[in-house]
This record gives C-alpha cells, sequence and structure tokens, in this order.
C-alpha cells in the first residue's frame, strides 16, 4: 500500500496535535455528530407519513411520497419534504410495508379470519 507525502503530513500533523495521548485514537475515524438522526424528516412528516399509511395501508412507496408532497403544497407547517427515497426508507424503518387489498371483504366470518391470520406467524413452509 502507497501513501502520498501529502497524506503523511496531515497524519503527522494531526498525531502532533494530540500531544501526548494516543496517537492511534487521534488517527481513528470520527463518528458523526448527527449520526442516527435524520436531518431531512421532521416529527410533523413521521406523523402526517404514519397517518397517510394508517388510513391507506394498501398505497405503494410512490404513490405516499407523491401525496405527503401534496399535503405539504396545502399544509405550509409541515415544511420541505424529502426525496421518495428518503421516505421509502422512513416506511421500512418504521414497519410502514403495504398491506394487500383482500378481494372478499364484507363476507361472514372475514373479521374472525383476519384477527386469527395476523394473530399466528406464518411461514412460507408451513401449510
Amino acid at each position: 500500500m502507497s501513501f502520498a507525502y501529502s497524506t503523511l503530513e496531515r497524519w503527522l500533523y494531526i498525531a502532533r496535535r494530540a500531544g501526548h495521548a494516543d496517537t492511534v485514537t487521534a488517527l481513528r475515524r470520527r463518528i458523526r455528530k448527527d449520526a442516527g438522526t435524520r436531518r431531512a424528516v421532521s416529527a410533523l412528516l413521521v406523523a402526517a407519513v404514519v397517518k397517510q399509511h394508517s388510513d391507506h395501508p394498501s398505497w405503494s412507496y410512490q404513490l405516499h411520497a407523491d401525496n405527503l408532497v401534496a399535503a405539504a403544497e396545502l399544509d405550509a407547517a409541515l415544511g420541505h419534504v424529502p426525496s421518495y427515497t428518503t421516505v421509502r426508507r422512513l416506511m421500512k424503518e418504521r414497519g410502514l410495508f403495504r398491506r394487500k387489498k383482500r378481494r372478499h371483504s364484507g363476507r361472514e366470518g372475514d373479521d374472525k379470519s383476519r384477527a386469527i391470520f395476523d394473530s399466528r406467524e406464518t411461514r412460507s413452509f408451513e401449510c
């Protein structure tokens, strides 16, 4: 592995500025101060996405992002809407996945069978 002279020089000055402290610690990568936080998504936007998903769980991520833009145009308090990718990532992190619509809802016993299905874990290899 080879390094440029300027890189070695920069490392030398960083180690010197650290004083008598551990030079390896001074040369380690630092974690960003904003790591783990969302700069582009405010708490109001998160609440709007959660409410939107609870009202319309069968919508796609793209439809949620587009409707969030429309909601922000109506309500200036929401502020700047992040990109589609950020909205999708936020929804996946929060467990807001798309649920398919049921074809024959309203049948007799449908609510009871849905409650039983949701309460049990079903795996793909089970019958």
